[in-house]
């Protein structure tokens, strides 16, 4: 007669084996429980409601003190908002409604938010604006430079002109011909403007006439670059190709200092095949035969120059400066495309001009692969910028962005969901990739990074559930944070929380999962002592605000198949002891060829070592014990003992 012990659970769920091989320590099922410093198994806390947002409202994220923030389009705050509350009032200035928070963070005392609205025929993605406190994030109105240069090409009138070429060309199918769009700057005299200019720019609609595009005039201010980006992804966008089944774009542009940078906006991380480029030059010829003669049009077209509709992005207007951002050494950064974005030091309102310190890295001059940017994460000090199968390591300088340095770049690894990537421990960074959940972790010798495998002992579970998720849950609804008071990492899959206890001076790293299907994630933050999320209207506390409210939701433990270190010995199992606080049932399986067969071994109600052990009666070469719970507290299970005899020979 002998018995076997399983100390501990301090290896958490394990899907790498086979059933009927994993070791002790570790688990074939742990829901709705987490492993405790000790390595025991405690039974998570209770998902409480604490209020209900108006259905008017979006997005959820709160600050020290425990206050919560929303935003809506509306210009007063609703009724029915929980105290302590603040409503944002951040509406679209051509009214589409918004939809969705896409971040915040906090800069200066001030919340950063990047809000998408709801598409429309002008931007069939929705739109999206950056706000900083309350305000939305303008293209900044910078003078003209003055002195220095050679003086424009004076063209018929008096006036200075300079010719812009855009040519966009369509690669599928090969046989598309290339389409050149010509537009001209006018510059009218000093004495008419505030910033001490007049500009056209004449621009290209979809009518040809002749061989020439009929023309319109759009009020820019030509040394303005931002303008010069907005005004031009404006006449690309408003034109349509002459081409049967060309396939319509959406251009993006965006000012560097005295550079503009071009990229067409699409679905999903392919090279989609289209091209842009862009051209200055003089003196002003739009016709090999001669000068251009504004007061009648273009040669060659029917009808002359007459006002154009304003551009999406004319100067003052709101900037879309991409889809996530962060703060980070006294600059926000935003990723858009391949674009890393950042604004001039310690000013999150500007992000472009000349003579600012404002301005972007593109990617795809990093790396073979053109890379979409996905997320950001503080990695050691440094700057993780992550790509859907590329993550870029920065050193950002504080306060010089020409101190900045890609230290290095880490292939065939990446995250498509935005919030995923979350600082973990003092040098590490924990993200989704499709693999699973992953590390970013420094190697302690050279510090370079890399991808670990911490997740990989639940990488089954994590690919099946994301296998059931839509792509806007894998964008909006996965969310990596970590509890404040436990320390945990949670990542939040919409309905399941894979939970992350990792203790490495107790060698604990073991993961379990809560089951969130009662309270999906919409937006998951953590703060002071707390986690929240908003799931619908409501806003959910995990264990309250001081984490002790419990319920009856069944904690459920699966031990594996125990078979006292020998797996080939027939033995009689005759009882089990369990040291364990609050009620468990006890359930047990003696064959692991079919694991769903489970007898009733007993109901505890506090553990057994000094009374008689609990008999059973089974034979088989393993037994696996299964427990739940459903005691209204925090029930745990510091181990088991089961004994046997055995029943053949070695």
């Amino acid at each position: 007669m002998g018995y076997t012990v399983v100390k501990s659970f301090e290896k958490g769920i394990d899907t790498r084996r086979l059933r009927d091989t994993t070791e002790a320590g570790a688990l074939l099922d742990g829901r709705d429980c987490h492993v405790t410093l000790g390595g025991e198994l405690e039974k998570r806390a209770a998902f409480v409601v604490d209020s209900t947002m108006p259905d008017t409202t979006v997005g959820f994220y709160v600050t020290e003190g425990r206050i919560y923030h929303t935003w809506g389009d509306a210009a007063t705050a609703p009724v029915g908002l929980p105290p302590g509350t603040i409503y944002h009032s951040i509406p679209d200035p051509l009214g589409a409604p918004l939809v969705r928070i896409l971040s915040v963070e906090e800069f200066n005392t001030h919340l950063y938010v990047v809000a998408q609205y709801a598409p429309d025929a002008t931007y069939p993605l929705g739109r999206i604006i950056h706000w900083y406190d309350n305000k939305p994030v303008v293209v900044p109105e910078n003078p003209p430079v003055e002195g220095g240069g050679t003086p424009p090409v004076t063209s018929p009138g008096g006036k200075p002109a300079a010719e812009l070429t855009l040519a966009y060309t369509n690669t599928k199918p090969e046989s598309t011909p290339d389409i050149t769009i010509t537009a001209i700057y006018l510059l009218a005299p000093a004495t008419t403007r505030n910033w001490g200019v007049d500009a056209f720019l004449i621009v290209p609609e979809s009518a040809v006439v002749g061989g020439w595009p009929v023309c319109s005039i759009v009020d820019v201010m030509p040394t303005n670059t931002q303008s010069t980006a907005a005004a031009a992804m404006f006449a690309v966008n408003s034109f349509v190709p002459p081409v049967t089944g060309a396939a319509p774009v959406v251009v993006k542009a965006q000012a560097n200092l005295n550079k503009v940078k071009f990229w067409i906006e699409d679905i999903g991380i392919t090279y989609n095949g289209w091209k842009i480029e862009m051209k200055v030059k003089g003196p002003c010829r739009v016709d090999p035969g001669g000068t251009a003669t504004f007061a009648g049009g273009i040669p060659g077209s029917s009808g002359s120059l007459r006002e154009a509709p304003t551009p999406h992005l004319d100067p003052g207007d709101i900037d879309e400066k991409g889809y996530f951002a962060r703060a980070f050494n006294s600059r926000m950064f935003s990723l858009q495309g391949s674009l890393l974005n950042y604004s001039v030091t310690e000013d999150a309102t500007v992000w472009s001009g000349v003579g600012s310190t404002a301005g972007f890295i593109q990617h795809s001059m990093q790396t073979a692969l053109a890379p979409f940017l996905t997320s950001m994460a503080d990695f050691g000090g440094d700057l993780a910028v992550f790509g859907t199968r590329h993550v870029f390591v920065w050193h950002i300088e504080e306060g010089d962005p020409n101190g900045d340095i890609k230290k290095q770049t880490i292939h065939g690894t990446g995250t498509f969901a935005p919030h995923s990537a979350v600082p973990f421990g003092q040098s590490e960074v924990m993200y989704l990739d499709v693999s699973g959940i992953r590390s970013l972790r420094a190697r302690s010798s050279s510090l370079e990074a890399f991808a670990a495998d911490i997740g990989n002992l639940i990488d089954d579970l994590v690919r099946e559930k994301i296998g059931t998720l839509t792509e806007a849950q894998k964008k909006f609804n996965v969310w990596g944070i970590v509890d404040p008071r436990s320390g945990r990492l949670w990542m939040a899959l919409y309905d399941k929380i894979f939970v992350l206890s990792f203790y490495p001076s107790s060698r604990i790293s073991a993961w379990t999962y809560y089951d969130a299907t009662e309270a999906p994630i919409d937006y998951l933050v953590s703060s002071d002592n707390s986690v929240y999320w908003r799931s619908g209207n409501d806003i959910i506390i995990y264990g309250d605000e001081d984490g002790t409210v419990y319920d009856n939701t069944e904690a459920l433990a699966r031990i594996p198949y125990i078979d006292g270190d020998k797996p080939a010995t027939l033995k009689n199992w005759t009882g089990i002891d369990v040291a364990l606080f609050g009620t468990w049932s006890v359930r047990g399986s003696f064959d692991p060829t079919v694991p769903t067969a489970l007898d009733l071994l007993a109901n505890l109600t506090k553990s057994t070592y000094a009374q008689q052990k609990i008999a059973i009666n089974g034979e088989s070469p393993a037994l696996s014990l299964e427990l739940k719970s459903t005691y209204v507290g925090p029930a745990r299970i510091g181990n088991a003992a089961l004994h046997f005899s055995d029943s053949t020979a070695d």
